[in-house]
């Protein structure tokens, strides 16, 4: 298998449609997102494997000499937490679900 690098996700939506790759790695909504915006009359030109790649998780990442970054990380865990109490969590997942 060869791979490629691009510049950036949307070359891959891109060389995918037009037939120059055969497939490539993306997260699920970042992947449907994409594909909406640059071809939003052929979303169904494309598709996913039913399973996974990786169930790993998305992390965001810090500067370790920020010297906010503990603060900001309990920020977020924080506000995380909140949403997900108030339900505001699952209603943007829905949104996004695009297996609907």
């Amino acid at each position: 298998m060869d791979t490629e690098y691009v510049p950036d996700e949307e070359s891959n939506v891109r060389k995918l449609y037009a037939g120059r790759i055969d497939l490539f790695v993306q997260d699920l909504y970042v992947g449907w997102e994409l594909i909406k915006k640059i071809y939003p009359e052929n979303v169904g030109d494309f598709g996913i494997l039913d399973k996974a790649l990786s169930e790993g998780g998305l992390y965001l990442m810090f500067a370790k000499n920020n010297p906010q970054a503990g603060a900001m990380i309990q920020k977020f865990n924080e506000g995380l937490e909140m949403i997900k109490k108030k339900g505001i969590y699952k209603k943007i997942l829905e949104k996004y679900d695009t297996e609907k």
